[in-house]
């Protein structure tokens, strides 16, 4: 079920939030709270389909089994051994439902065999609440952390605001929150509620008129058509706006309606294309994933100890495995390889100490990001090889025709200018692409509007704000279209 879906806002949060007041004002046991909201939690993975139901039950079951026993064993041995066979458990889910098809067809690739494919649909949210449980046993194991109640455990990876698609929380970022749970805070909520229909805005008023300009662009590209110097950067800034708008409007959305419930998640985007950097950019883009790479995979690998390239190697090697874990194709690779490289270049220039003033810095950073987002969003490297060639000039620079009246009233003469009249980009998708980029730079961020202002959330700029992006965003819910990060 989406969030920008009928169903979900007008039906599902509704019944959900109306329960969740009701018991609250009766003062019942907390426990049935946590009760209420996991079985709505597990009605909206159930209504994606019954598989992904049974693989995250199953997740639970058994990770439950694993945190009581690493808790109840004094052998650091023993300990160790459990934690171990936790996080190969946990990954294998991923690497069953998520990379055996690429194993077999890389395999049947090499050694020219025919080994069917499995073709399993990914289940929801199966990358997350995966990481999300690594963390816990790995925190777990670390701090001596007795085991969570089953009911806690269950709602702190099951949590529907949170769960198909981050944040990526560590339980020690809600355990209080959770420990206060049917405490009602009208403030709370109507914060929640503000930042949710601006989330809501951004997704189906910006994400949703972006995705159209991209598909078209990127269909074209798939089937083998090798676009000019103007569709290329055309298409590829489209995908690089769709994809911040649709991220930051599931980030604003998932944290909007936790705040609804009393509980507050842990910021997960801020702005990533005001970075002047590409270090700051992954400091505000996926946050939390940012996090738990560096955390639980970059310093176990040797972090920042040791030589220069010994950390550049990590964090290249991080890189990698992050791009991998978005997609299993060769792309997604090639993209956390490209990040990888690019950090440890950045990393360099540092060391270095050389003087690149803010503005350049980000014009590189921009640049870095609208080329390697091709690498993203194409399923092979012959399509982004395509790409890349237009960027570069080689599929000529060819002016979209609806450009014609006013390039001939500046030039006076039309014989000097080459025409497409079958372009993949019109004029009137890159004015859509400049307003988002506009709002994208220059426009303030949710975190910044509703949690780093002085000011109360209750203004009048700020109601007036939520009201019109609401309506805007509710008017928006023609067809529901999925997140970007919906199929990681």
């Amino acid at each position: 079920m989406l969030f920008n879906s009928h169903a979900f806002t007008f039906l599902f949060l509704p019944i959900v939030i109306f329960l969740f007041v009701f018991l609250s004002i009766r003062n019942i046991p907390q426990k049935f709270l946590f009760y209420t909201i996991i079985a709505a939690s597990l009605v909206f993975v159930l209504i994606g389909d019954f598989l992904s139901l049974a693989l995250l039950l199953t997740s639970l079951f058994c990770n439950y089994a694993i945190l009581h026993k690493l808790s109840s064993t004094e052998s650091e041995d023993r300990r160790r051994y459990l934690l171990i066979f936790g996080i190969v458990f946990n990954l294998s889910f991923i690497g069953v439902f998520k990379y055996a098809d690429f194993f077999l067809v890389n395999l049947n690739y090499f050694l020219a065999e025919d080994i069917a494919l499995l073709q399993d649909r990914l289940p929801l949210a199966i990358s997350f609440y995966t990481f999300q449980l690594i963390a816990l046993l790995v925190d777990s194991w670390k701090d001596r952390r007795p085991c969570l109640p089953p009911e806690r455990l269950a709602l702190f990876v099951s949590f529907f605001p949170q769960l198909i698609a981050g944040p990526i929380v560590r339980y020690q970022e809600v355990e209080k929150d959770l420990g206060r749970l049917g405490i009602i805070d009208l403030r709370k909520m109507a914060t929640g509620a503000s930042i949710f229909f601006i989330g809501l805005f951004k997704k189906t008023v910006i994400a949703d008129n972006l995705a159209p300009i991209a598909n078209i662009f990127y269909s074209a590209v798939e089937k083998g058509q090798s676009p000019s110097f103007f569709e290329a950067w055309g298409g590829s800034l489209a995908y690089t706006f769709q994809i911040y708008f649709d991220f930051s409007a599931y980030s604003d959305m998932a944290i909007g309606l936790a705040l609804i419930f009393g509980i507050s998640l842990p910021i997960n985007f801020y702005s990533p294309y005001k970075a002047a950097s590409i270090i700051e950019f992954w400091r505000r883009w996926h946050m939390t994933l940012s996090r738990f790479l560096r955390d639980y995979l970059y310093i176990p690998l040797g972090g920042n100890r040791g030589s220069v390239l010994g950390r550049w190697r990590n964090v290249f090697v991080t890189m990698l495995l992050g791009g991998l874990w978005h997609g299993a194709s060769w792309n997604f690779v090639l993209w956390g390889g490209a990040h990888g490289l690019l950090i440890a270049a950045n990393h360099a220039v540092r060391r270095l100490r050389l003087p690149i003033p803010t503005p350049v810095g980000w014009i590189l950073t921009m640049l870095a990001l609208v080329v390697t987002w091709v690498l993203f969003r194409t399923p092979e490297v012959d399509a982004a090889g395509r790409v890349f060639a237009g960027m570069a000039g080689f599929g000529g620079i060819v002016f979209p025709v609806s450009l014609a009246p006013y390039l001939i009233d500046i030039m006076g003469d039309s014989s000097a200018i080459r025409f497409e009249s079958s372009e993949l980009i019109r004029m009137p998708a890159f004015v859509v692409i400049t307003c988002a980029a506009a709002i994208a730079f220059f426009t303030p961020n949710t975190t910044q509007i509703f949690f780093e202002k002085r000011e109360t959330t209750f203004t009048l700029r700020v109601a007036l704000l939520t009201s019109v992006a609401g309506c805007f965003g509710i008017f928006g819910l023609f067809e529901a279209a999925s997140f970007v990060y919906f199929r990681f």
